[in-house]
């Protein structure tokens, strides 16, 4: 029995014949949930809402990519066609942990639902621009609505449902982006070939507000905000230091002894030291220091960043551009034949998911996903202009398996380990890790692939007096196609050798990430009784 709101006393049959608890009034309570009157169905539309705010900030980026090129034309911008996306990605990134300190302080509700307000507005204003320019500040605006809808939805997921069972709804959330990384190239491409470009952004508005709806009438949490007063010089340090941090390693992949690369991380260093100088006695601080003093934080913030690099840095990046140039297929093809890891992560995020709600343990799940993801990896090694894609299927789903089981027990353990009323903040911080990790993925793994297929192809062209450079080339498959046969074989042979580099540095990676893995400490996962809400609903 236990009270819910304004006195009503709700009595809770945990033998009931499905398994599921159920309310005096017969209805069944969601199990794992910390509302104490939240019916399964109410539970439902409030996942439903949760999960299509998270489809928007997946999808939105996979469908503008693949219509980029008609959308650049359209508006005569090929000079800024590069900052559409940055400019996207770098304002989501620098929000994250700002977003999550807002919604510790303010409200996790009121900022999902602003965030997705925002992000409607910038999508509008992208559909209204007039200038390669106004849609990269119309793209930023979306960025910002965009990350903190990533960095509070899980935060909301940690408020309604205990540790022990939040593992297996998370995959609800790696489903969204399986449909996200899969679909929106496809429907990308379908918009801009049936319809005006603008409903690439326009489409984004219905499943806007079903998502605002859902939150907006049905959304309730346990746990009120704590209120208090913004730390607003931390916020602006953090998030200079982020702009310049983030900026720096997108510039770095172009050559990363430049000035202005080195001028950035300079700038990034001082004001990120700054911040945490300031964050020290700060009556608020933006990001508590003591997050880092906690161990299992830490080490799944190290294994956010170490799987970010992975996943979002090595084959959802390389890989489209050797099946294109080496294997001839469609852009759109190329990003179904890494189909085989986001079902693989779908996979491994609901087997996790599933394991650790059923047996009450997590530790076990990193170290088989890291050892699952480095088989995958040294079956890639294997990959060569003669190499059926089947061959590759198999080793791309153990990379996503092994990547989903981490990302499910790094969240869970994060969790699990902290205080209730820093839930948004490290939840946050978490996001930001792994996003972090994929641009420093992306970085070093494409310098590591560029100097190698150089190496390779450069040699090539200058054999035949080809004087285009190995980056133009590689971007124009038809080019490539073109290409006297002795040197396509050499260019298809060095895109091979700069994929197989780049998986060489993912083994070493993931050989630090299992390492890391094997120091988590493993505490016991909070029930809905141990969690139970000792305040007001908000």
């Amino acid at each position: 029995m236990t009270a819910g709101r304004g006195g009503t006393v709700i009595v809770v049959n945990l033998a009931s014949d499905a398994g599921t608890p159920r309310a005096a009034n017969g209805k069944r309570i969601a199990p794992g949930v910390l509302v104490p009157d939240m019916t399964l169905g109410r539970f439902y539309v409030v996942l439903t809402a949760l999960m299509l705010g998270s489809l928007l900030a997946a999808m939105d980026t996979a469908i503008v990519n693949t219509s980029l090129p008609t959308i650049a034309g359209a508006l005569k911008g090929f000079s800024g066609y590069a900052w559409v996306a940055t400019a996207y990605l770098l304002a989501s990134a620098v929000v994250m942990p700002i977003a999550g300190k807002l919604s510790d302080l303010y409200g996790r509700k009121k900022l999902f639902n602003t965030a997705i307000v925002l992000f409607m507005f910038g999508s509008l204003a992208c559909a209204s621009a007039q200038s390669m320019t106004q849609l990269i500040v119309a793209r930023g605006v979306q960025g910002l609505g965009g990350g903190a809808i990533q960095a509070i939805t899980f935060a909301i997921l940690g408020d309604l449902i205990s540790p022990r069972e939040r593992g297996r709804y998370i995959a609800i959330y790696v489903g969204a982006s399986t449909v996200a990384a899969i679909g929106g190239p496809l429907l990308g491409g379908f918009i801009v070939d049936h319809f005006a470009w603008e409903w690439v952004f326009l489409i984004n508005l219905p499943l806007g507000v079903l998502a605002l709806a859902g939150s907006v009438f049905v959304l309730r949490l346990p746990f009120p905000p704590k209120g208090g007063r913004l730390d607003v010089l931390g916020a602006v340090l953090l998030a200079s230091g982020l702009t310049c941090l983030m900026l720096a390693l997108e510039n770095g992949r172009h050559g990363w002894v430049r000035p202005s690369v080195a001028g950035l991380f300079g700038g990034a260093a001082i004001l990120l030291i700054s911040f945490i100088s300031v964050e020290r006695t700060a009556p608020e601080p933006m990001i508590p220091l003591t997050l880092f003093q906690n161990r299992i934080a830490t080490w799944t913030y190290v294994m956010g960043a170490l799987i970010g690099a992975v996943a979002f840095g090595s084959a959802n990046v390389f890989l489209p551009i050797y099946f294109q140039n080496a294997k001839g297929v469609s852009s759109t093809k190329s990003g179904l034949y890494i189909a085989p890891i986001i079902f693989g992560a779908f996979m491994g995020t609901l087997t996790a998911g599933r394991l650790i709600a059923r047996t009450g343990r997590y530790k076990i799940f990193p170290i088989v996903g890291c050892y699952s993801a480095l088989v995958g990896a040294l079956f890639m090694l294997r990959l060569g202009p003669t190499v059926p894609y089947w061959q590759l299927g198999i080793p791309l789903f153990l990379s996503g398996m092994g990547a989903g089981a981490v990302f499910t027990t790094s969240s869970v353990a994060m969790q699990n380990s902290i205080d209730r009323s820093v839930m948004g903040v490290s939840t946050a911080t978490m996001t930001f890790f792994r996003s972090f990790g994929g641009s420093l993925g992306i970085a070093l793994f494409g310098t590591l692939f560029s100097a190698r297929v150089a190496s390779v192809v450069d040699r090539a062209i200058r054999g035949t007096g080809e004087i285009r450079s190995v980056s133009t080339l590689i971007r124009d498959p038809k080019a490539v196609r073109a290409l006297p046969t002795a040197v396509r074989t050499a260019v298809v042979d060095g895109l091979s050798s700069g994929v197989k580099s780049v998986y060489v540095a993912v083994i070493g990676v993931l050989v630090v990430l299992l390492a890391v893995c094997l120091t988590l400490r493993e505490i016991p996962l909070a029930t809905a009784a141990d969690s139970a809400p000792a305040m007001p609903i908000e």
